[in-house]
């Protein structure tokens, strides 16, 4: 699974890179006002165990967590957010929560993200 082809590392250039007038610049601006992220993330329990969600909003959900407003996770609380990845598609969102939801998922997490 090639996750890095869809992963903002850091934002894309500004419009301004691209061209001198401001009709380009604003539609590329507004266009960057409508980008959504999909975040993937990986929250420690207070039982040693993690949990594995994924949101578009990353605070909002990490929020609900800790408030104990998540019904999975509010047994065991504290919890702490210990990583997070940011895609520009859902689905390569969505496919990388199910690897991480699989047996695979604990030697990666384990050696790349935790």
């Amino acid at each position: 699974m090639d996750v890095k082809s869809s992963v903002w590392v850091r934002p894309p250039p500004s419009a301004h890179h691209y061209a001198e007038g401001y009709v380009v610049r604003h539609i590329a601006l507004a266009s960057w006002r409508h980008f959504v992220m999909h975040y993937v993330y990986i929250l420690k329990l207070s039982n040693g165990k993690y949990y594995m969600g994924r949101s578009d909003d990353l605070r909002r959900r990490v929020k609900e967590h800790m408030l104990g407003q998540e019904r999975t996770t509010k047994r065991f609380l504290p919890c702490k957010l210990v990583c997070y990845m940011a895609f520009d598609e859902r689905k390569t969102a969505v496919a990388f929560e199910a690897y991480l939801k699989t047996g695979s998922d604990f030697a990666f997490r384990n050696r790349h993200l935790v």
